[in-house]
């Protein structure tokens, strides 16, 4: 497809997507439990199966559809393009770091816009106080994050 050699042929997946560095990328985040599948009170482990939405503008993949047969929306692999490093900061798999996973496309918009959503589980810690079980109530927070990028950049 022509418009995705156009906007892929000299794109950097490695480079925050801004013309002027100075600039943030705007992302939203969002996060919908669908199911917890396991709460580990010794472990003090949380596992649940979400599904992850993200949104964010890519100043790089643009175009004008006219030049496209009226294209307006191209679907690239994740792995191809730059996508915030969101990573679950308080991650309680063992085997994992916690990073997103890439499994699925994300939605290109000719004005830059980008949308990825993905199903992904999620292990992570939780302090929880069992002393008055089976009365006890618990709150359990997960926090996301970049490892890289600070608030003025993403």
């Amino acid at each position: 497809m022509a418009v995705m050699e156009k906007v892929t042929s000299s794109y950097k997946r490695t480079v925050r997507p801004v013309k002027n560095y100075s600039t943030a990328v705007n992302t939203t985040f969002g996060l919908s439990i669908r199911q917890i599948r396991d709460v580990d009170e010794i472990g003090q482990r949380v596992i649940v199966f979400t599904w992850v939405r993200m949104f964010w503008n890519d100043d790089y993949l643009q175009w004008n559809p006219d030049d496209y047969s009226g294209t307006t929306e191209i679907h690239l692999s994740s792995s191809e393009v730059w996508h915030p490093d969101i990573y679950l900061l308080n991650n309680g798999d063992f085997e994992s770091d916690g990073r997103l996973l890439e499994t699925t496309n994300i939605i290109v918009q000719n004005n830059g816009s980008m949308k990825w959503n993905f199903p992904q589980n999620f292990i992570f810690s939780c302090k929880m106080d069992m002393a008055y079980f089976p009365f006890d109530d618990q709150i359990c927070m997960m926090e996301f994050g970049s490892w890289t990028y600070h608030g003025l950049h993403l």
